[in-house]
């Protein structure tokens, strides 16, 4: 889930949106961002697809992503330099240990 930060859009456009319960700060799933911009948003249990004109206008934040104190979402590596970092030499005087790799979101 993301909430939307900004909406600048032309007024008539604006208000349609907020006629369907898009408004700043409303809470929307993406639930995918195509090529050329294209957005398909959950938004009160209605999907929409959003093009390119809106979307570039409408701008949303990750909440989730505001807690973590790294202040960007893990990545696939990051997990990996972990391991890594457990399989080698360096890490020989540990044992029984649970090594988070959350940016700091559980502490």
């Amino acid at each position: 889930s993301c909430i939307v930060e900004k909406i600048d859009l032309p007024f008539q456009m604006e208000r349609r949106l907020e006629a369907l319960g898009m408004t700043k700060e409303s809470v929307i799933s993406v639930l995918n961002r195509k090529g050329k911009g294209i957005m398909i948003i959950k938004l009160r249990g209605t999907r929409f697809a959003l093009g390119y004109h809106m979307t570039k206008n409408i701008t949303e934040d990750n909440p989730l992503l505001l807690q973590v104190p790294m202040k960007r979402m893990g990545s696939p590596e990051d997990v990996a330099n972990a391991a890594l970092f457990l399989a080698s030499p360096e890490s020989d005087y540990i044992t029984g240990e649970t090594l988070r790799v959350d940016g700091g979101l559980a502490t």
